[in-house]
């Protein structure tokens, strides 16, 4: 890829995070703690130029808003951070035989050109010193994951069956991506996606240059729900165009799904961009509703883009609140996002956000698809492990009543994350 020819990402229009004052943009992939991070420093001050201007940035195509970021705030621990995890690069299922064509073809989407460095250390100076305070009908069902045996009473038993969940895939810049690809391409499972499959426009034709030369081996067994970016152009017609009936109704795209015992709901956070919102009086709202109360599964995932809580740069966003609660009322188990270019993992959390390990929702934020990773500055209520500095899928294993996950990284000798828990 001729990296000199890189042009800027345009903005999205429909970035769905509340608004707010302060700097409160990094770039990069872990600029606090990567040892190799000076190759990455100008992306990182461009990011803050742009976020303190008033600019879309990089990648995101928008502004960092929310929180500001504070001087005293203590620094992230090498394991939050990542610190050490960049081993070399290794592609845990050989390279994808498709990956020459991506990067010829990647040739047709040039990047920024990049702003000086000094000037990002000042804005970013400038930003801490300011800091005062502390199925929808027609959706296509996935293919069969499920296998059914037989108890020893008679009793059919449904198997365990496999999720793969990773947000924000698009990368038309750098082989993160592809990496990731590969790693998918090597696990099996339904892969479930917290939006951002574009990274740019969200365009027919970046689907077709840019994302199915790297992912289109996958599409049969990806679920996606809508980013921003997949926003881009303003009506998500290339999303809806490349995916089709697989991601419900062209407009919404909202939709659930079986999966083994359990049952998956895949969400539109594009609040905005819907035109009658997300709250209560919502289309959604009132599908959602319908669902849940229809559901006999035991068990339940829910997936979007845009998290309600989070430690990352863009903060909480309270638009979710209404499917948030909702969500937690029907006793939801795992709950699924992106956005924020990081791994997170939440403690179960009620509809209020608080922890509540006999009822609430398992948040995990998993913007580690492909696209750059962005630092986090301070932990959120009931957060209890971050990462910033390794690319990789979580793999679900949902059974009858539990799960388990655990976050495999597409670099050798990455961060890693496992556990499990039940359902309620």
């Amino acid at each position: 890829m001729d990296k000199s020819r890189r042009r800027p990402h345009p903005p999205a229009p429909y970035l769905e995070s509340p608004t707010g004052a302060g700097v409160a943009a990094l770039g990069g992939r872990g600029l606090l703690t990567m040892p190799d991070a000076a190759s990455r420093l100008q992306r990182v001050a461009a990011a803050a130029i742009a976020a303190w201007s008033g600019r879309g940035i990089g990648r995101h195509g928008s502004e960092f808003p929310g929180r500001a970021w504070c001087p005293h705030l203590p620094a992230p621990s090498p394991d939050e951070a990542g610190e050490g995890e960049m081993a070399e690069r290794s592609s845990p299922a050989g390279t994808l035989s498709r990956q020459g064509e991506a990067r010829s073809r990647r040739a047709l989407w040039p990047a920024a050109s990049r702003v000086r460095l000094g000037l990002g250390v000042v804005v970013l100076a400038m930003g801490a010193a300011a800091c005062g305070a502390t199925a929808e009908p027609g959706a296509q069902e996935p293919p069969p994951a499920t296998a059914t045996a037989t108890g020893s009473g008679g009793t059919p038993v449904v198997e365990a069956v496999t999720l793969l969940a990773a947000g924000d895939i698009g990368n038309c810049e750098d082989a993160d991506d592809e990496l990731v690809a590969a790693l998918a391409a090597s696990l099996p499972g339904t892969f479930i996606i917290a939006g951002d499959i574009a990274g740019n426009e969200g365009l027919a034709s970046e689907y077709a240059e840019c994302i199915d030369p790297v992912w289109g081996e996958l599409k049969e067994r990806m679920r996606p729900a809508p980013g921003n970016h997949d926003y881009g152009s303003g009506n998500a017609d290339g999303y809806f165009a490349y995916f089709g009936p697989a991601v419900g109704e062209p407009g919404k795209g909202w939709y659930a799904f079986d999966a083994g015992a359990w049952r998956a709901i895949a969400l539109n956070s594009n609040c905005r961009a819907l035109g009658d919102g997300c709250d209560v009086a919502s289309e959604q709202y009132r599908w959602l509703e319908a669902e849940l109360d229809a559901s006999a599964a035991k068990c339940t995932l829910a997936y979007w883009h845009h998290p309600r809580f989070t430690s990352g740069l863009h903060g909480e966003n309270e638009k979710l609140d209404a499917l948030w609660r909702l969500l937690a009322e029907h006793d939801v188990d795992v709950v699924v996002n992106g956005h924020d270019q990081h791994y997170e993992r939440f403690a179960p959390l009620d509809g209020e956000g608080s922890v509540d390990l006999e009822r609430g929702m398992r948040l995990f934020i998993a913007g580690t698809g492909g696209a750059d990773l962005f630092p986090v500055l301070r932990a959120a209520p009931g957060s209890e492990v971050r990462n910033v500095a390794t690319h990789g899928v979580l793999r679900f294993e949902l059974s009858d009543g539990a799960y388990r996950w655990e976050f495999v990284p597409a670099e050798s000798g990455g961060f890693t994350d496992s556990g499990d828990g039940t359902c309620h």
